[in-house]
Order: structure tokens, then C-alpha cells, then sequence
């Protein structure tokens, strides 16, 4: 059951990393969308 439970804190832990890693690549991507737009402009 321990196991279970430590295995359970990893993939959250890593998952909770993830998300912050993607919602990262998300900003900089809006970012890079936003400068492109106002080169165009």
C-alpha cells in the first residue's frame, strides 16, 4: 500500500511539473503570436 501511495505522490509531483512546463510554452508561444502580430501591423 505504501508503494502504491509513493507512486501515486511521483506521477502527481511530475505531472503537477508538466503542467507548469506546458502552461510555460503556452505564455511563450501567445508572446511569440503577440509580436508577430504587431510586426505585421
Amino acid at each position: 500500500m505504501y508503494l502504491y501511495c509513493s507512486m501515486l505522490e511521483y506521477l502527481c509531483g511530475y505531472l503537477d511539473g508538466y503542467r507548469k512546463e506546458f502552461a510555460d510554452i503556452i505564455l511563450l508561444d501567445k508572446n511569440q503570436m503577440a509580436l508577430e502580430e504587431g510586426v505585421k501591423r
